[in-house]
């Protein structure tokens, strides 16, 4: 299991509800079931009905009903075993679905309030690999949205590039990893929507230790929020990197102090877009050439290791 560590502050109440999934109407009696999960809403029509349709899992739900398998309980369901990380609810999606190319599946919840303008927001969730999978990708990203993304017809990615992108490879099978980001809103988001954005051509995938594994890969996810954050995500431990010459005109170096592994950079810009985005391999000196408009920017470092930092970088 890894932590993603952003050392900001959060305030506020979860403007996720229900993000623990324990408010349902109905307990799941087969798959596809996710409309039994109260406020949570899926992006696409269902048409068929499997396509691109969350899971809804239920302690509730006995593995054996009338003499029959029940594949949603919790902790025991067809994708494996795995206990909720908090209660007795989680849900579950598709990342890839190696029978039909380019297939997703989507989780979309109504914010409490809508986002503030140039306010940032930490979010969190915790997501578990299936023990089913012989693969796992990093592909996990949420997108906050003004308006609705109902009524999709397929099963495909959707349109939409997320704010907030996870940097590392999901592997974790019999404990709960951590998955956080913070963005900075536009102001009046008032949906957030979770999934991979990206289309089967761009989705990095890995082999995992599961020799009777399927070709697929399928994560659980539990206890999701969103708060009001207090100051600037910058990771001020200045024992794990530095930028200079900082303010620059463009060239940039990043020296990983007493590190030397797999980083992920990713460089935005105050509104939360990214600009650059670049893996490096085994190195202590990241050289970059940022060519953008003159402004504050966010350098954000992912390490393999779990560790994250994040420097406020000055355009010339």
């Amino acid at each position: 299991m890894f932590l993603l560590i952003f050392y900001l502050s959060a305030t506020g109440q979860n403007l996720v509800p229900n993000g623990d999934f324990e408010q349902y109407n109905s307990c799941p009696s087969n798959y596809w079931q996710f409309y039994n999960v109260d406020i949570w809403i899926n992006p696409a029509t269902n048409i068929p009905d499997t396509s691109g349709t969350p899971e809804y899992f239920h302690v509730c739900a006995s593995y054996y009903l009338n003499g029959s398998p029940n594949l949603q309980g919790v902790p025991k369901n067809t994708w494996g075993y795995q206990p909720a990380h908090s209660g007795s609810a989680y849900s579950g999606i598709y990342l890839n679905f190696s029978f039909h190319e380019d297939y997703r599946e989507y989780l979309e919840s109504p914010l409490i309030n809508p986002l503030l303008p140039n306010t940032f927001y930490h979010f969190e969730m915790y997501v578990s690999l299936a023990d089913i999978c012989k693969y796992t990708t990093d592909a996990l990203g949420v997108y906050f949205s003004d308006t609705l993304i109902s009524g999709v017809n397929n099963y495909l990615p959707l349109p939409v590039s997320p704010q907030i992108e996870n940097p590392l490879f999901i592997t974790d099978t019999a404990g709960w990893t951590l998955i956080t980001g913070d963005y900075l809103a536009s102001g009046g988001e008032s949906y957030l929507v979770i999934g991979n954005f990206k289309n089967d051509s761009l989705t990095d995938m890995t082999t995992i230790i599961q020799p009777t594994g399927g070709s697929v890969i399928f994560i659980y996810i539990d206890d999701i929020s969103l708060t009001q954050s207090t100051g600037i995500p910058e990771n001020v431990n200045s024992n794990i990197t530095n930028i200079f010459p900082n303010p620059a005109q463009g060239n940039f170096t990043i020296r990983l102090k007493n590190r030397s592994e797999k980083v992920k950079l990713k460089i935005y810009d105050v509104t939360g877009k990214t600009v650059l985005m670049k893996d490096y391999f085994d190195t202590q000196v990241l050289h970059i050439q940022l060519e953008a408009q003159a402004g504050i920017y966010f350098a954000e470092i992912n390490f393999s290791s779990g560790l994250v930092d994040r420097k406020k970088i000055c355009l010339q």
